[in-house]
């Protein structure tokens, strides 16, 4: 798969993920849910998935997963002020071990490419 139709499944997927996230534990940020790691794992097998079938910068789409959280949060709690910058912290060192499960994939991938015949 190229690369922006990757982007925008990962876009789209991340944006449900972190939706559910929300609505699954009533709380403004998926962090505060009491299944977030349920969520967030679910997030970075799909970063793993989608960094396989991503032909380029398949790291990106790690990133991309997570990043969806923010407009997420932001829907669904506008006032959320100074701690704006808090989360956007949050959401970078989130985004690390799926940007990493993303690669790990691609990396997978093309191992199994030059293995076979």
């Amino acid at each position: 798969m190229t690369f922006w139709p990757s982007a925008i499944l990962s876009l789209l997927l991340g944006a449900a993920i972190w939706s559910l996230a929300n609505f699954h534990g009533g709380k403004f940020e998926p962090w505060d849910s009491e299944n977030f790691a349920v969520f967030y794992f679910l997030a970075c097998a799909a970063s793993f998935g989608l960094g396989a079938v991503c032909r380029e910068r398949a790291w990106v789409m790690g990133f991309l997963i997570i990043a969806p959280m923010l407009p997420v949060m932001l829907i669904l709690n506008p006032d959320l002020g100074p701690l704006l910058f808090v989360g956007l912290f949050f959401l970078i060192v989130l985004s690390v071990p799926a940007i990493v499960s993303a690669t790990l994939g691609a990396a997978i991938r093309n191992q199994i490419r030059k293995e076979l015949p």
